[in-house]
């Protein structure tokens, strides 16, 4: 079933291997204890992927911990760690002991854990669009066609199905099949292999779980929070610019879920949502971006503004640390100057030519905003 994407080795060449799941094995029969890594915000993508990949280890007697940077963000994601027992957690530096390696897998950048800098970063697994210069992998599997990591991972779960007992084989399909449904907006801007790859899978899942979980509700305040975003947000040409305020890091899933459903809008053509984010120590600015078009380059958009991020068809996303302004974090104003350089940096971003245009109205309100705190 394995099509285009691959195998690399960036450190040695940029060679593609048609094997993938032998060096995966390989990897995982050489080395006793793992984790697989997510610098970034863990959704049922990772989640799923890495639980996979935990089973895998165990079959070639290699202990494989799930660790992330972040909590968990919205109930659904915590109910798929609780009724699947996916070991997650936030990492800590006792984890570290006895690791070998690191496999970082649903993001773009093969970022090891600030406080893992020293281990290898062993396999990279990914469908984002590649940064050119991160060579922190040593070997990559990279596949820009197929909407999910899970619908990589789910292949090399078919391809040694023999091997896996019912009830394992049962709960791995039915979060793989998850994941793919999610990140694939119900197989909306899946590609065939996704596609087939779930066909596969469907008949082996927990129907009744599936059934339960695949609508995504929301609470009363992630409802009144996009009302809030959407009296504030603006439609300029088919983009809709839409800032959700502050949120904790347990709601950040928020963002890239009212960003998918915007994007479903009658005249928009490019969604942009996003919030605060902040914990007791930290404070970021993310960023969700949908697309109804392939021909919107969400990569080539997100490089214009920041490297932290990292994009595919139809979807992207990035971050900006924001620690700088955690004194700042009840203010008003600060979320008046997020918002409108958020959008500034976004529109001049997709139409470079508009930026003084944009600009100006920016500039005349800092002016204003100046003279207020003006001791004269």
């Amino acid at each position: 079933m394995f099509s285009k994407g691959g195998f690399y080795n960036d450190r040695v060449s940029t060679q593609i291997v048609n094997d993938p799941l032998s060096k995966i094995k390989a990897v995982l029969s050489t080395h006793e204890r793992l984790i697989v890594w997510s610098p970034g915000s863990p959704d049922p993508d990772f989640l799923a992927g890495a639980e996979v990949l935990r089973q895998m280890g165990r079959l070639h007697n290699c202990h494989i911990d799930i660790l992330g940077a972040k909590p968990l963000s919205l109930e659904v994601n915590r109910r798929l760690v609780h009724d699947f027992s996916i070991p997650y957690r936030v990492i800590r530096q006792r984890d570290l002991e006895g690791v070998s390696g690191i496999i970082v897998i649903d993001y773009a950048k093969a970022t090891p854990p600030a406080m893992a800098v020293d281990l290898p970063v062993l396999l990279h697994i990914d469908h984002h669009q590649a940064f050119i210069e991160d060579k922190g992998a040593e070997n990559r599997i990279l596949d820009l066609e197929v909407g999910a990591v899970s619908t990589l991972i789910a292949d090399w779960l078919l391809q040694c199905q023999e091997k896996w007992c019912q009830y394992i084989l049962e709960s791995c399909a039915t979060i793989l099949y998850y994941a793919i449904q999610v990140d694939t907006d119900a197989l909306l801007h899946a590609s065939p292999r996704d596609r087939t790859i779930s066909d596969h899978l469907r008949s082996m899942v927990n129907e009744s779980w599936l059934k339960k979980n695949l609508k995504i509700r929301l609470n009363v305040f992630q409802r009144e929070r996009v009302e809030w975003g959407l009296e504030r947000a603006v439609n300029h040409e088919g983009t809709l610019l839409c800032g959700l305020g502050l949120l904790s890091a347990t709601e950040r899933d928020l963002i890239a879920i009212t960003s998918d459903f915007l994007v479903k809008r009658k005249g928009i053509e490019l969604t942009a949502v996003f919030a605060l984010i902040h914990t007791k120590e930290h404070l970021t600015l993310d960023v969700s971006l949908r697309s109804k078009s392939k021909r919107i380059d969400l990569y080539d958009l997100i490089q214009k503004i920041t490297d932290e991020g990292g994009a595919r068809p139809f979807k992207g996303a990035y971050q900006i640390n924001m620690d700088y302004f955690l004194p700042l974090l009840e203010s008003d104003l600060l979320w008046q100057i997020i918002e409108e350089s958020t959008r500034f940096h976004i529109i001049s971003a997709l139409k470079p030519e508009l930026k003084q245009k944009i600009w100006s109205p920016i500039s005349s309100w800092l002016k204003n905003l100046g003279r207020f705190f003006s001791p004269d």
